[in-house]
């Protein structure tokens, strides 16, 4: 997460390793998972613009194109709104997102259709969806669902892309901050605590701590438990009817980076 912090002529530890990281992967596209700034240190409008601005000029200056969602922390606790980051971000010709679906306090639920090279078709589609902050829906607590309106946007939108298509589904990745509950469906439980373990405190779904590690088709480090919302609203099922999706990607949990395959996603 970058704060504002005045940096002129220093160069920062997050921008060194963004460099480093634009070398190495030389990407096309990058998408920023959310968290992308840190609203509680910088409470006004103009210390979150300087924020996104410290690495947003870094993509601008080298011409790679760029989408975001938001996280939690984006606009907690500044008075810098989320259509208000998104006008920052849209200031910018690197800028590709959009605001797209807008629904209560979700801001940036949108796709991203890739042409095949001929113009034939398309060849891919990105979904980026906001997943909210924390949990205004029940009495659960903790983080945010995907609202079960965005999940209706995103079956109108790809059964339109099918049909668009020649009735061809859309490859597609989805790319949101709040990972998905099913994520514990997908980890491997076990009895006890062992080296490299996560431990799931008690929970509204769980009766007690448990333990989770990675199962053997993943691969990657789990670091952290992950932390989805304690209800689900059927996103995750979702994807899986409408068969699209390939893989689905968040920038929630810092420090896990890992990848596994659950019911084909």
């Amino acid at each position: 997460m970058a704060k504002s912090e005045g940096f002129k002529n220093k160069i920062t530890k997050a921008q060194e390793d963004l460099f480093k990281a634009i070398e190495t992967e030389k990407p096309d596209l990058i998408v920023l998972t959310g968290d992308n700034i840190s609203g509680y240190d910088i409470p006004e409008e103009e210390d979150a613009e300087k924020a996104i601005r410290e690495f947003m000029d870094i993509f601008e200056k080298r011409e790679i194109k760029v989408a975001a969602v938001f996280g939690n922390h984006d606009d907690e606790e500044t008075k810098s709104t989320k259509e208000h980051q998104l006008s920052i971000y849209q200031s910018y010709d690197c800028y590709v997102g959009e605001g797209g679906f807008c629904f209560k306090d979700r801001v940036g639920t949108y796709n991203l259709p890739i042409m095949k090279s001929d113009g034939s078709g398309y060849g891919f589609n990105l979904w980026l969806t906001d997943s909210g902050t924390y949990n205004t829906e029940n009495d659960y607590g903790g983080y945010a669902c995907v609202y079960k309106e965005q999940i209706e946007w995103y079956k109108e939108t790809a059964t339109k892309l099918k049909k668009e298509n020649a009735g061809e589904v859309v490859p597609s990745i989805n790319f949101q901050h709040i990972i998905v509950p099913e994520i514990y469906d997908a980890l491997k439980e076990i009895s006890l605590p062992r080296l490299g373990c996560v431990i799931r405190q008690k929970n509204p779904l769980n009766d007690k701590a448990r333990f989770y590690v990675l199962p053997d088709n993943a691969k990657g480090q789990l670091r952290e438990y992950p932390c989805p919302p304690y209800y689900n609203n059927g996103q995750y099922d979702a994807m899986l009817e409408m068969g699209d999706v390939l893989a689905t990607v968040s920038g929630h949990d810092h420090e896990n980076s890992f990848e596994i395959d659950y019911k084909g996603i």
